[in-house]
C-alpha cells in the first residue's frame, strides 16, 4: 500500500513538472513571438 502510494505520488509530481514546463514553453514562445514582431515592426 505504502509502494502504490508512493508510485501515484511519483506519478502526480511527474505530470505536474511536465505541466509547469510545457506552461514555461509556451510563455517563452509567446515572448521569442512578441521579440521578434517587434522587430518585424522596426
Amino acid at each position: 500500500m505504502v509502494l502504490f502510494g508512493a508510485k501515484y505520488f511519483l506519478n502526480y509530481l511527474r505530470s505536474e513538472f511536465i505541466i509547469n514546463v510545457q506552461k514555461v514553453n509556451f510563455k517563452f514562445n509567446a515572448l521569442i513571438l512578441d521579440i521578434s514582431n517587434t522587430f518585424l515592426y522596426l
